[in-house]
């Protein structure tokens, strides 16, 4: 049988028992604030960790629209035998981005239907009389939000108006997508030409050497359609680089714009084919200014944001030159025309950028 001992200790109140607390010792402002210093070092060392994953990830989400994109135009050519034109004109400053035309192979077919082909996208005409006559595409372009041509690390601007570009009553969304028209620029308003021949001067002159995407009319030897001599369109026995070696589309940074400043940026206009493309002449994230039509009144000259431009007049006949830029630290993504992508450093040898871009260049370096 256990034996069970119980001990009790009886406190006698007159026979001078004492009964002793027990007390806990409680953290100092010195051990507290050391607690804190630790914690605040912990998410500095993790805080940049967390942001360089969702950078990747949008990077990563930027890579995928980009090859979609060049798929849609595969698709598109698998139909059309074209690829789509970079940039149509009838002769009077009615102009249209390639921006429509891979919609129905980017699961956009009611947005593209819904698109009245049969009037032009601008006028010179302006505020309420152009808003009636071109009525049915105002409300297009007002409700238009195509997601893939967004790029996720691209800045979002707050203010509704700054979003949106106010142009002969078209109130329309800015994308992050451009097509590539080579290795020297765009001459925007001459009708014999969408391109510029040569820019820069010797012995630093680039000649052009063609190009995936083109805006305006063409010269000797290049491909109409639907008989308007403005609408220029590669297929895929131009491209004689290959795929693999010639650039198709890259990025663009959207342009800020301030109603209050009367400050106003085309880049990132995709529906007008001046702004809806980039050349190679310059590198990219490249210091040297973006050179566009008519200067201040359509870029915004913000080089601590990546955004430089030269506000100077011009006529446009000169051309206009629009790098590739991104939000990606240390360069910009690049989809060649057989859907890879690849990205590229901002320090990319310029002959080698250069030579991505052009269909027909020969050029033995590749990106």
């Amino acid at each position: 049988m256990r034996k069970f001992v119980f001990v009790f200790e009886l406190l006698n109140c007159g026979g001078g028992g004492t009964l002793e607390k027990s007390s806990k010792k409680a953290f100092t402002l010195v051990e507290l604030l050391v607690v804190i210093a630790i914690i605040g070092i912990l998410i500095a060392l993790l805080l940049p960790a967390v942001q360089a994953a969702r950078e990747a990830a949008r990077r990563m989400q930027c890579t995928n629209n980009l090859k979609q994109l060049v798929l849609a135009n595969h698709n598109y050519h698998d139909v059309q035998a074209f690829f789509p034109f970079g940039g149509l004109q009838d002769g009077s400053c009615s102009q249209l981005s390639w921006l429509l035309s891979p919609l129905p192979y980017m699961e956009q077919v009611s947005l593209y239907d819904s698109w009245n082909f049969s009037i032009p996208y601008s006028s010179t005409k302006s505020g309420a009389d152009a808003a009636t006559v071109y009525s049915d595409n105002l409300k297009v372009l007002r409700e238009m939000n195509i997601t893939p041509y967004h790029c996720p690390s691209d800045e979002i601007i707050d203010c509704l108006e700054l979003q949106h570009w106010d142009f002969y009553g078209m109130t329309q969304k800015k994308y992050n997508y451009a097509a590539c028209v080579g290795n020297t620029g765009t001459a925007l308003h001459t009708l014999v030409r969408g391109w510029t021949p040569q820019i820069g001067t010797s012995p630093n002159e680039v000649k052009h050497k063609g190009a995936m995407f083109r805006i305006g009319q063409g010269n000797s030897g290049v491909v109409t359609t639907d008989g308007k001599p403005g609408n220029w369109q590669a297929n895929m026995a131009y491209l004689i680089d290959g795929t693999s070696n010639t650039l198709a589309f890259s990025e663009l940074i959207l342009g800020h714009e301030s109603l209050a400043e009367k400050k106003y940026d085309i880049r990132g206009l995709m529906i007008s084919p001046g702004t809806g493309v980039f050349s190679t002449y310059t590198a990219p994230n490249s210091s040297v200014p973006d050179y566009l039509l008519f200067g201040d009144m359509y870029c915004w000259n913000l080089p601590e944001v990546n955004l430089p431009c030269d506000a100077g007049q011009m006529n446009g006949d000169e051309g206009m030159v629009v790098a590739a830029r991104s939000r990606h630290s240390g360069g910009v993504n690049a989809a060649l025309a057989d859907g890879s992508v690849r990205f590229v450093s901002d320090t990319v040898n310029i002959n080698i950028w250069r030579a991505a871009s052009t269909a027909q260049g020969g050029e033995s370096e590749t990106l």
